[in-house]
This record gives structure tokens, C-alpha cells and sequence, in this order.
């Protein structure tokens, strides 16, 4: 597939892009050489490989849940600013 004159110029228009008539031909050149790349790619053989999410073999690295104890509400609250019944006073927000 080529690109003509009138491609690059609409797809200037969609990415709402002033070009001059000089870069219209550089930007031409350029994606048309970005096309014969992406077709040289369609050309290689790919069958016998697995599609990736990653290049890297990846695995988790999150560690297990596991249940703990919970740390008490009366330490979660010591250094908050200002507390009311053991919970933590905040500005209305509406």
C-alpha cells in the first residue's frame, strides 16, 4: 500500500497538524518507507512462534496473601491530627 499527497494531508487534518507543502512530501517519503518496513515484516515466517504479552518470561512477583492480625485502631490513630470516638476528624467535603 502507498500513501499519496492526499493521504498525508488528511491525516494531517485528523492530528490537527500544519504541515507545508515541502514537509507534506518529506512526511510522504517517510511513512511510505515506514510501510515497505511493516510489509518486510509481514513477510517473515511466524508460525512456529508463540504470541507474548512480554519479550522477558515474566512472573509474578506479588507476594501470597496471607491472614495477619490487624494492627489496633487506637495505634492507627495516634498521630492523626484530630480524633473523635477513636476515628480520625476530617473537613466536610461536599
Amino acid at each position: 500500500m502507498k500513501i499519496d499527497q492526499n493521504t498525508v494531508e488528511y491525516i494531517a487534518q485528523l492530528a490537527k497538524l500544519s504541515i507545508s507543502t515541502a514537509e507534506k512530501g518529506q512526511v510522504l517519503k517517510q511513512l511510505n518507507r515506514v510501510l515497505d518496513y511493516m510489509a518486510l515484516l509481514d513477510e517473515v515466517n511466524t508460525d512456529h512462534i508463540e504470541p507474548t504479552a512480554h519479550v522477558m518470561p515474566l512472573e509474578n512477583v506479588l507476594r501470597q496473601d496471607s491472614v495477619q492480625e490487624s494492627q489496633p485502631q487506637s495505634d492507627s490513630v495516634d498521630n492523626a491530627p484530630q480524633i473523635q470516638d477513636n476515628c480520625f476528624v476530617v473537613p466536610k467535603v461536599i
